[in-house]
């Protein structure tokens, strides 16, 4: 027969583990939401002059990039190739930013969200927690 130290000490295990649960669950579904948002996350900066219009993804990648040609006239080559790089870059770092206001608003409790703001790469945190992943394999983790 089991002594109420032991039956007590197993209602504190369980409630432990019922909170764990709990925890996991809205870290889960807080990476969902982090996912949908970073998939579609685009910034757009455009240099002082609008010569040059950088777009970039959730991890700074350039996906547009746009010159007008009326703004570009005569504009020496190697300036330009220094405005297009700053444009690119200001882009990324206001991605970056973005990214890091994102995921401390979805993942405030994941232990993982410090190593993503370090590096600004979701794919790790988001594929732990995606179904299918790691942490996703029937029920409680």
């Amino acid at each position: 027969m089991r002594s109420s130290g032991g039956r007590d000490a197993d209602r504190a295990l369980a409630a432990r583990v019922d909170g764990t649960y709990a925890r996991f669950q809205r870290i889960r579904e807080g990476a969902e939401a982090l996912r949908r948002e970073l998939s579609s996350l685009r910034v757009s900066v455009s240099s002082p002059d609008a010569c040059v219009r950088a777009t970039v993804d959730a991890r700074g990648r350039l996906v547009d990039l746009h010159l007008d040609g009326s703004r570009c006239v005569g504009i020496d080559p190697a300036i330009l190739a220094r405005l297009i790089t700053a444009t690119v870059g200001e882009a990324a770092a206001q991605a970056t930013a973005q990214v890091r206001s994102h995921v401390a608003a979805q993942l405030p409790e994941s232990p993982a969200a410090p190593d993503l703001l370090a590096d600004g790469d979701a794919s790790g945190l988001l594929g732990r927690y995606a179904p299918g992943g790691p942490h996703s394999a029937g029920g409680r983790p």
